[in-house]
């Protein structure tokens, strides 16, 4: 989805491909909270709508106990995009990567 860049759709695959579900539901979340503040107006958000982004921008198998369900694709109304789609959205700033990196390396509470 162009409006959470490259770095986040690498996040949410990266969270998709962990098989161990606690660690992945609490990546999620975590992927959530980046979005806020990589997006501060975006605060007032609804959760909702930035929870079945990640679940489109995972082609919906995100496994995880999140606080919403998974959206149904036809109720959405909203493309769904390729891999190779989504690898070529831009990345807005390099300043996104590095916080998203030095996230990433951060120990698990």
């Amino acid at each position: 989805m162009k409006e959470y860049g490259k770095n986040i759709q690498r996040l949410v695959d990266h969270v998709t491909a962990i098989e161990d579900r606690d660690k992945r539901t609490q990546s999620a979340y975590t992927v959530v909270e980046i979005i806020k503040q990589l997006n501060p107006t975006w605060k007032q958000e609804n959760d909702q709508k930035l929870w079945d982004d990640i679940y489109i921008m995972s082609n919906f198998k995100l496994d995880v106990d999140a606080p919403f369900p998974i959206p149904e694709k036809e109720l959405l109304g909203k493309k769904n995009l390729s891999q190779s789609d989504i690898r070529r959205v831009k990345s807005s700033s390099n300043t996104t990567e590095e916080t998203l990196r030095s996230s990433l390396n951060k120990p698990s509470k």
